[in-house]
């Protein structure tokens, strides 16, 4: 995302702190996006999500909200001995995707994509008012509001 916000920059002849802007943009988007994504993971419907929830801990990818309930929570032995076994992972998904959800592993995530998205407006508010940054702004404010 980054790159994609840099290049757009670059191509459109902006100046260097308008393209730095971009690129800072882009970065920050990203990373509220993939958080919130890591999210979905663990609170969205299947139908919604296209896929089983806790799909990436199957799949042992272990993410924000299960690193944070991980060193965050009264669950660190329990989750720990779990997320370290592959084979665990597949087979007590569900369990490790409730104790991540009550540890605050979500919405402490949450928090952080958030913070993400606020970079990330701070950076649009340095390029000029024009449709494009209109629309990266309503951007944003989707992943902001993606359900969780």
């Amino acid at each position: 995302m980054s790159l994609s916000c840099r290049m757009g920059g670059l191509l459109s002849g902006a100046p260097p702190e308008q393209v730095k802007a971009m690129t800072r943009f882009g970065y920050y988007l990203g990373m509220a996006f993939q958080i919130t994504d890591d999210i979905l993971d663990y609170v969205a419907d299947e139908e919604v999500l296209g896929k089983p929830v806790g799909s990436d801990i199957r799949q042992g990818i272990i993410t924000l909200p299960a690193l944070y309930a991980l060193h965050q929570s009264g669950y660190r032995r329990e989750l720990s001995a779990m997320i370290s076994s592959p084979q665990r992972c597949r087979e007590e998904a569900e369990r490790i995707v409730q104790l991540v959800v009550e540890s605050g592993g979500v919405e402490f995530a949450y928090d952080v994509a958030l913070a993400y998205v606020r970079k990330a407006e701070a950076r649009l508010a340095l390029l000029p008012d024009v449709p494009a940054r209109r629309t990266l702004g309503a951007l944003a404010s989707f992943i902001a509001s993606r359900d969780h």
